[in-house]
């Protein structure tokens, strides 16, 4: 593999004797010199310890999207068209034991999620011939029932963590998408944003103060950035800075970190990427040439799911919270390395990696 570097501004010894060093475990680096075995060695072990590959989970010829883990981290849950329109599957999370979990010819279901507890999935349907509308069931797919009625749409359900809520986005105040939240049984449908323009795909934070969701009332129609508010519609709070697609937010399960996907204007493909919770520290952990979306992070934080086309049709992937073979290295893997290495170069080693793209 090759690494690419983006200037660090300064040039001194120190960069150039990690370069070195990098060039000595296998990165192409255009440098000369010696470094000693051992810190080699150390970079060899962080290599083969934190670039994981991107595991493809469904093979079929149709779209397999929208991935959601269980609480236990066991399962998945996604919505498919595989028999003909959409409906829910679940399946282990190595992608085996797939099973189909709703029922209904000729109607869409989709766009699952697991209630924290893992007894309840809410989703999407059109089964009712209003729009989309939301609905729960037990996990067994038992006790289908409506919660929203409207005929508008209303999609993207997700529960709050402790289990009380779910906030959705919907169209029904004659307007663009718009943010509600309503209790788990239905009552109580509130408008929390109230905007003229697009306000989607609504996310919690762990401890349910927050919910992001991407929104483009700041740009034309086309543009749309990550917003944060508190869970009452209050503060309001941009994340991201326009003239781009940022899109479909989570929290980290520290709630630290939200990942999301991005596509530059000029029709770019979308890449995922991950940020601290106020914009800041923004990292491509997905860059291919194909599109890569709606990621999720498993329960414990330590894998992200996501919907690719890079094998023609949309499936879903699994990959370590690292980024991946074809990502670049993730946002927290220099510090690993950093522990390993010796010789006062802890500093240099933090400001090279933070610029080296896998290739």
């Amino acid at each position: 593999m090759e690494i690419e570097y983006v200037k660090l501004g300064r040039e001194n010894k120190e960069t150039e004797a990690v370069q070195i060093c990098l060039k000595e475990a296998g990165y192409d680096v255009n440098v000369t010199g010696k470094c000693d075995a051992k810190t080699v060695a150390a970079i060899k072990a962080f290599q083969a310890a934190n670039v994981s590959e991107q595991i493809r989970l469904t093979r079929n010829n149709a779209d397999d999207r929208l991935p959601n883990f269980s609480p236990d981290g066991s399962k998945i849950i996604f919505d498919s068209n595989q028999d003909g329109h959409n409906a829910i599957y679940i399946m282990n999370v190595d992608g085996s034991d797939r099973k189909r979990l709703t029922h209904n010819n000729d109607v869409n279901d989709g766009q699952p999620a697991f209630s924290p507890d893992g007894s309840k999935i809410v989703f999407s349907s059109d089964r009712d011939g209003d729009g989309r509308e939301i609905y729960i069931m037990n996990a067994d797919s038992s006790n289908q029932t409506r919660l929203t009625n409207n005929k508008v749409n209303d999609g993207l359900p997700n529960f709050s963590p402790d289990g009380s809520k779910i906030v959705f986005n919907s169209d029904r105040d004659e307007k663009a998408d718009e943010i509600y939240i309503m209790n788990i049984d239905g009552s109580e449908q509130v408008n929390l944003t109230n905007a003229s323009h697009v306000d989607a795909a609504p996310a919690f934070s762990p401890d349910g103060s927050k919910i992001a969701f991407g929104s483009n009332r700041d740009g034309d129609r086309i543009d749309f950035d990550i917003y944060i508010m508190n869970v009452d519609g209050s503060k309001q709070t941009r994340l991201t800075d326009g003239n781009a697609c940022y899109a479909n937010p989570e929290f980290s399960p520290n709630g630290s970190k939200i990942i999301f996907d991005y596509a530059d204007r000029d029709g770019e493909n979308r890449d995922i990427y991950i940020m601290n919770t106020d914009g800041s520290k923004r990292t491509k952990l997905i860059d291919n040439k194909a599109d890569d979306g709606h990621p999720v992070f498993s329960p414990d934080g330590s894998k992200i799911a996501f919907t690719s086309n890079r094998d023609g049709n949309w499936e879903i992937y699994i990959m370590n919270n690292d980024g991946g073979a074809d990502g670049v290295v993730g946002h927290n893997t220099w510090e690993k390395l950093v522990t390993k290495t010796e010789n006062g170069m802890k500093q240099v080693v933090k400001l090279v990696l933070e610029k080296a793209k896998w290739k």
